[in-house]
């Protein structure tokens, strides 16, 4: 079942490509499901909502603009780093697993 772990981790990398609809409309499904607009909606409102937890705004309401120090501006800069990466290895393993129960 599947392919070896060798050619799995080479084909992550140097992906397989056919100019093909059936090829299109998996290309637009994978950046439409990893690129989708809410959640740079989420992490903007997950930041605000944060703020006003910690006092660093009265309301959302754009009016108040957060005293962010850099120390804090580095650890949102963190936190966004390691989300992305876990979400790009959870949507690996997904589309990893999907292709070795499929293809047999």
């Amino acid at each position: 079942m599947g392919g070896s772990w060798n050619q799995i981790l080479v084909s992550s990398i140097i992906p397989h490509i056919e100019f093909t609809p059936t090829f299109a409309v998996i290309f637009v499904a994978i950046f439409g499901a990893t690129m989708s607009p809410y959640t740079f909606f989420w992490q903007a409102s997950e930041q605000a909502e944060e703020d006003v937890a910690k006092r660093k705004i009265m309301e959302i309401s754009g009016k108040d603009k957060p005293r962010i120090s850099k120390s804090e501006f580095n650890l949102m800069r963190i936190d966004v780093t390691i989300g992305m990466a876990l979400s790009q290895l959870i949507m690996w393993s997904v589309i990893t697993t999907t292709a070795g129960s499929l293809v047999v």
